[in-house]
């Protein structure tokens, strides 16, 4: 293999890179605290889009709580997909 078929495969990886980057980021995974009252919206690149809060709740212990497991719901929820979506494009 020479130089310029290195160059050409290491184009192919970056344009394949830039392209799960972009399809990561249209990605919207929900997650959900463990009562179901909290709901947090992420995207492939985790970042938090929305996060939904029970109006009946005002302690804040409840809110820490709640919006932790539904993040850390999310961002298993995230794992998975992506991992899914990795194995696919093999």
């Amino acid at each position: 293999m020479s130089f310029f078929d290195d160059l050409k495969n290491l184009h192919s990886l970056r344009q394949q890179a830039t392209l799960i980057q972009s399809q990561m980021a249209e990605l919207k995974i929900e997650g959900y605290s463990k009562d179901n009252k909290y709901k947090i919206v992420i995207n492939g690149n985790n970042e938090v889009l929305d996060v939904f809060v029970p109006e009946d709740y005002l302690k804040q212990e409840d809110v820490q709580l709640g919006i932790k497991e539904a993040f850390s719901d999310a961002r298993l929820k995230l794992e998975q997909t992506i991992k899914e979506k990795m194995m696919s494009q093999i």
